[in-house]
């Protein structure tokens, strides 16, 4: 079968789709795919028209070390927008093990010197980054609730 336009030879596949036009005279729009990121093993992809598939993948493009830390304008990063604060990785604060020893230490100093030891040790792990606050939390009100028996 020959294209309705040009009369090019259509492809066997093509023809038996139902189309009637070769690739170059088709008046259906081209679709794009958007790399859709959930987790590092976890990605799929979106299918949508070209037009918005080409915007969102070039403003999505990193262009260099730090391109995440800026703001984002056409053509990659113009600018900083933020502070880099050195420190520790936030991913790792209020393990199960590290409360557990906290916890532990806590009663320890509480049984040994008091209320105010206790507190200042658990103060201290809290700003140390060795738990979050809500085990922070926690242990502070265990901690007043032994210290009123």
């Amino acid at each position: 079968m020959s294209c309705k336009n040009c009369g090019s030879d259509l492809p066997a596949k093509r023809v038996e789709l139902g189309f009637k036009h070769c690739v170059l005279c088709s008046d259906v729009e081209a679709y794009g795919t958007i790399d859709i990121v959930y987790h590092k093993t976890g990605n799929t992809v979106e299918h949508v028209d070209k037009t918005t598939a080409d915007k969102v993948n070039k403003i999505s493009k990193r262009s260099g070390f730090g391109s995440s830390l800026g703001r984002i304008k056409s053509g990659g990063v113009k600018e900083f927008s933020g502070k880099i604060h050195k420190g520790c990785s936030l991913a790792f604060i209020g393990s199960q093990a590290l409360f557990d020893k906290t916890g532990t230490e806590m009663m320890f100093q509480f049984e040994l010197h008091g209320y105010n030891k206790a507190i200042l040790y658990i103060e201290r792990c809290h700003k140390n980054a060795s738990i979050n606050t809500s085990q922070y939390v926690r242990l502070k009100n265990t901690l007043e609730a032994y210290s009123k028996l």
